[in-house]
């Protein structure tokens, strides 16, 4: 599950962190992205953010960020959420990565570790 977060409600603590540190020029998403995105779609469509779905029922789940993930806040709020519907949820944070960096760098050992982990979590739960 990858967190997605559109509504002006939130607002993360990375992005206040970053903006403090001069590193982010706007505090949220340009609105026009943010409709693009939506593509017509209500805002708290569960489709568009999870943190709006209902999780009673759900199967196990990971979730993976990092703690320059602009979506951490986010990710850790919906690791919550499916926690307290009662579900098995693993939250697993990576020092010093972005959003979906392990996806980008095959060498790095945070790479390593994080598909490692979730190739456990998968084998745990699908019986292997």
């Amino acid at each position: 599950m990858v967190g997605f977060d559109r509504d002006r409600r939130y607002v993360q603590d990375e992005r206040v962190a970053r903006l403090r540190a001069g590193q982010l020029q706007r505090l949220s998403t340009p609105r026009s992205g943010t409709l693009l995105y939506a593509h017509g779609h209500d805002l708290k469509d569960p489709q568009l953010s999870p943190i709006y779905g209902d999780f009673s029922g759900f199967p196990p789940a990971i979730l993976t960020s990092g703690t320059r993930d602009l979506f951490l806040s986010l990710t850790v709020l919906t690791h919550r959420k499916l926690r307290r519907a009662g579900v098995e949820a693993e939250l697993q944070v990576f020092e010093g990565m972005s959003h979906a960096e392990y996806n980008f760098n095959p060498f790095a050992p945070e790479t390593k570790e994080a598909f490692t982990e979730i190739a456990r979590f998968f084998d745990k739960h699908l019986g292997k």
